[in-house]
């Protein structure tokens, strides 16, 4: 079976632009069954052994035995899509932009590549590309951001329990930087506070900036703000001096002679430590001064002292390690009192990362010792678990423990339930956010709360969210996702037919060397594939009953999974199967999974693995029962 390969189909021409859209969304590793950190030899063997089945050279021996001519055309169309995908991979600089911007940055890296003479300058040409075309397709942009904290209270005289109370209402919007040009940006910011019917006054300011290097260190920046104080403006400027040290200062008056002044230097001394001095001063002359120094040890330990022109010292300690897996840092400093700021619960953004570890935080002036540790534990795919402790070393503030969590319920919604309690509060916080936009609610429910009453606060919304969850979140849940896999089968119905029909085409171009591979596997006792299926096997049993079903989104891949045997061997890597040969999507947006049951020695084995998992096979673990 020696590849002989036409130079007449190597050396077409790179896909035009008509052919771009067809290899658009498609995964080149996939197509030739390799890892993504393959080398260039395992590519290299992986195309030869496609070739044999897929060279229309082969097909032509085919066509002289009496094949359809239909299918020399779609080995053309195969083994062309095969090709791309190798003279993609094997080049160092094509396979950088693929590996970072996927198969649509086919067609244009070939025109970029004129223009560059390494990967990192091809990389950046085609970001800018990409930023140019997408700005073109981008019609509005949402560039609001408001959080609103709207604080009750249940407590009548700070003891009885009363219907919840309005205490204050605190609401702020911005937006993020509108650019005028590539170094110009206007913002707009807004606020408004009361406290119970009463209004505390607002702010309305506009800021203009205008950046002179791409660091944001070197700045000018004007803002004029109207407020219950009058009118007043704001200049801030900053600079860059040299590679290590940065300095900034600023100025704000209003017309009610009231203003002050600000500057700040930074210094950095190594790439992990700095130091630091800031100066302000108001309109009374009042003066305050700090000194600091900062430290990072890295493994994420950094270290801040800082003293003031009263020789008041601040301590800053963070230490971020690894603990157990899913378990993710929580950067939220509460400041606990009677009825504590809510502000770091507003602009709080909790984080559905992966990363693993906790953080702890020292801060002392004098005798106001304090210490915060929090942790965060990944309970799903879309919900976080979370505790934290704040707790002062000499009593001057008291000790508290918060516990909750988030849920995340759209792409961009969120919700949180958190209860916090001490020796002299006990308050529930709701938070509510979606897109850029913060809703939070702290409730007051009690100062000096019993063991007793602790509990109950952590139990009953326990059970009460338990049985909403049971009874009204997870069957319109399944409600639901039931209509969305519907709509989405309904949607795809010709996008599916067409896979359908390319993977036959696959499928029929195959056999013939599946039957040669069979026989040898029989011959020595190897892998034989029984059977192997590929889609939603949750309605599995729906396509046993009525295998030539065209609704039910399952496919029979038993022959090209043993066409992927090599030596009674099967090697699949981490990417969808949908993209291998002779596979096909069968219900584009639902989850999927690959079963396969084989013989190895005369044993029958079975496996099942998500769309996206690596199999090696055959395993002991997989042994079923012996024939």
């Amino acid at each position: 079976e020696d590849l002989c390969v036409s130079p007449s189909i190597m050396t077409q021409k790179y896909p035009q632009e008509s052919e771009e859209d067809e290899n658009n969304g498609k995964d080149f590793y996939a197509l030739l069954n390799v890892s993504k950190q393959a080398s260039q030899e395992e590519i290299k063997a992986s195309f030869k052994r496609l070739a044999i089945t897929y060279h229309p050279d082969r097909q032509v021996v085919n066509l002289k035995e009496g094949n359809s001519p239909q299918l020399l055309e779609e080995a053309k169309k195969k083994f062309e899509e095969i090709r791309i995908a190798y003279e993609t991979l094997s080049d160092s600089n094509r396979r950088a932009i693929y590996d970072r911007f996927g198969s649509e940055s086919l067609q244009i890296q070939l025109q970029l590549s004129k223009r560059a003479t390494s990967v990192d300058e091809l990389q950046s040409l085609f970001e800018k590309w990409q930023k140019k075309n997408q700005s073109k397709k981008t019609k509005s942009v949402d560039i609001a951001q408001s959080n609103v904290v709207v604080q009750f209270s249940m407590l009548e005289n700070d003891k009885t329990l009363e219907a919840p109370k309005l205490l204050g209402i605190n609401f702020a919007q911005s937006t993020q930087r509108i650019p005028l040009s590539q170094s110009d940006f206007i913002l707009f910011h807004a606020n408004f506070n009361s406290n119970g019917t009463k209004s505390n006054g607002g702010q309305l300011g506009i800021e203009y900036l205008k950046q002179f290097d791409s660091t944001s260190q070197s700045f000018v920046s004007a803002t004029t703000k109207l407020s219950t104080e009058g009118p007043a403006l704001q200049i801030q400027t900053g600079r860059k001096i040299g590679e290590k040290t940065s300095v900034s200062a600023g100025v704000e008056s209003n017309f009610l002679n009231r203003g002050g002044a600000n500057a700040e230097v930074t210094q950095f001394l190594t790439p992990t430590s700095r130091v630091g001095a800031r100066m302000e001063m108001n309109s009374s002359s009042s003066f305050v001064g700090e000194f600091s120094v900062v430290k990072d040890f890295g493994s994420g330990v950094t270290t801040k002292i800082s003293v003031d022109n009263s020789w008041d010292w601040l301590l800053d300690y963070t230490f971020v390690g690894r603990l157990l897996r899913d378990w993710i840092p929580l950067f939220r400093p509460l400041e606990v009192s009677h009825l504590p700021d809510f502000s770091h619960f507003a602009s709080s953004d909790p984080s559905l990362s992966t990363a693993d570890g906790f953080s702890t935080s020292n801060n002392g002036v004098l005798d106001h010792t304090k210490i915060s540790i929090s942790l965060e534990k990944k309970l799903g795919k879309k919900t976080r678990a979370n505790i934290s402790v704040n707790s002062s070393l000499k009593g001057s503030q008291p000790s508290s423990i918060t516990l909750g969590g988030w849920r995340r319920i759209s792409e961009e919604n969120q919700v949180g339930l958190q209860v916090s309690f001490g020796e002299s509060h006990l308050h529930y916080l709701l938070g509510l956010h979606w897109g850029r936009h913060r809703m939070n609610i702290p409730l007051a429910i009690n100062t000096n709360p019993s063991l007793k009453q602790i509990g109950m606060s952590i139990i009953v919304p326990s059970f009460l969210l338990a049985c909403f969850k049971l009874f009204w979140v997870e069957p319109q849940r399944r409600i639901r996702k039931k209509m969305k896999i519907q709509e989405l089968r309904r949607q795809n119905v010709e996008k599916v037919k067409i896979a359908k029909a390319s993977a036959e085409s696959a499928v029929k171009l195959m056999v013939s060397r599946v039957a040669r591979k069979r026989a040898q596997e029989e011959s020595r006792r190897g892998f034989i594939v029984v059977s192997a299926l590929y889609g939603n096997l949750e309605e599995r049993e729906r396509f046993e009953m009525n295998p030539e079903g065209n609704s039910i989104p399952i496919v029979d891949v038993t022959i090209p999974v043993q066409c992927l045997v090599e030596d009674s061997q099967l090697h699949m890597y981490d990417s969808s199967k949908a993209f291998l040969l002779g596979f096909y999507d069968p219900c584009p947006g639902e989850e999927k999974q690959l079963w396969i049951r084989y013989l190895f020695k005369d044993k029958i084995h079975e496996v099942t693995i998500d769309d996206t998992d690596i199999l090696r096979a055959p395993l002991v673990s997989h042994c079923i029962h012996l024939v």
